[in-house]
């Protein structure tokens, strides 16, 4: 449940910051729901190169 909370927690403090966020759930897995957060980082904005 903690690593569930923490990730709310980025993906709010994401969310928060116009960053665009895209979940996808995952396979249940002993009856907790798994899932990935994917972030998409402006590199104009970040100064990220085309290989992140």
């Amino acid at each position: 449940e903690g690593d569930e909370i923490a990730a709310a927690r980025l993906a709010s403090q994401f969310a928060a910051q116009n960053i665009r966020l895209q979940a996808k759930a995952l396979q249940k897995q002993n009856d907790e729901a798994s899932f990935t957060i994917q972030v998409q980082l402006d590199g104009d904005e970040y100064g990220i190169d085309q290989n992140g």
